[in-house]
């Protein structure tokens, strides 16, 4: 996420009027979403293992739902104010950073998990800024930590990611590894993170802000697109056009194609099921991505232990990317 440090994205976020000439006011708005347990849920039809998504990518793209929102509600002040005013719309697509805005704007305050939290729907929502011409009284920021001594979202954390000064590692947060990071995921990550393959939403679920809008919310968007369990073998066998298909317009794509079966194979991993070694062996002997290969020997290491030996051997030997050789050699010592 470089794009973030670069000068042009910090002169910008200096200086908001740079993206908007005579811009006086940053508006945020947020919008709360339901959490979906995916606990006790069965794929019809299916005994394989499954795989977790986070909540906020289940519904339609958050950022068509709070374009068409934001529009509506730039609408309505040019009505009060009488005036035809400029705007700007931002979600997650510019310099200007939701969570600092809206604490400055006096929304809520930043956890320790380093999520705004506000009081009324505690972390539990979409953020979107909108920018204008129009001077409007400024809020006063949120003064009081409410987080206090609590430390469950810091215990709760399975990468162990959130640090002491209210801000996260992203090098081992789960929800940037699965879904930003397109890389190798490190070897002493890959079995925390279990079964979830796009996102995680532990430190949420551990906060006590959140207990009520976890009770209480219902759905205020619209219904599910997508089912917060999935299939991994049946996720696997998607094509890049079925992948598209299913998932064109949701936040998944943010994963991509590869990155999300990069996902789906750690998952296979960390499921120890032998149903998933058909597929895996196919992988890491025949799919033309190193990286999956790569993360396929871990998989079918994790799942038949000394057992896969000689798979791993064979394969040694007909590989040619130095990475997935490291990789595999390494598996083969550790079963010495």
């Amino acid at each position: 996420m470089d794009y973030l440090k670069n000068d042009r994205t910090r002169a910008a976020r200096a200086n908001p009027a740079a993206l908007l000439p005579g811009a006086q006011t940053l508006i945020v708005l947020g919008y709360p979403y339901k959490y979906q347990t995916s606990s006790g849920i069965r794929i019809q039809n299916s005994s394989a293992p499954t795989g977790r998504i986070a909540s906020y990518a289940l519904y339609q793209d958050y950022h068509h739902y709070l374009r068409k929102k934001t529009k509506l509600f730039a609408a309505a002040i040019d009505q009060v104010s009488g005036r035809k005013n400029r705007f700007l719309f931002f979600i997650d697509s510019s310099a200007i950073l939701e969570k600092d805005t809206a604490f400055m704007a006096g929304a809520g305050w930043i956890g320790k998990n380093s999520l705004l939290i506000t009081p009324s729907y505690g972390s539990f929502q979409y953020l979107a800024v909108l920018l204008t011409d129009l001077l409007i009284e400024a809020d006063e920021p949120f003064t009081t930590d409410l987080c206090g001594q609590c430390r469950r979202c810091i215990t709760a954390c399975p990468s162990g990611c959130i640090t002491e000064n209210h801000s996260v590692d992203a090098n081992r947060c789960i929800a940037y590894l699965t879904i930003e990071y397109k890389g190798v995921i490190p070897g002493d990550l890959r079995a925390v993170i279990a079964d979830r393959i796009f996102g995680c939403e532990e430190c949420q679920l551990a906060c006590p802000h959140n207990e009520y809008i976890l009770r209480n919310l219902t759905d205020q968007n619209s219904s599910l697109v997508i089912e917060p369990t999935v299939d991994l073998i049946r996720e696997m066998e998607l094509s890049v056009e079925t992948f598209q298909s299913k998932y064109g317009g949701t936040p998944i794509t943010r994963a991509t194609f590869q990155g999300f079966r990069r996902n789906l194979i750690i998952a296979m991993g960390n499921s120890r099921s032998q149903e998933c070694l058909p597929i895996l062996e196919n992988t890491l002997f025949h799919d033309p991505s190193w990286l999956l290969r790569l993360h396929a020997a871990w998989a079918i290491a994790s799942i038949m232990g000394q057992g896969s030996y000689q798979i791993l051997s064979e394969v040694c030997r007909l590989e040619t990317d130095y990475r997935v050789e490291a990789e595999i050699l390494s598996l083969i010592n550790e079963q010495k």
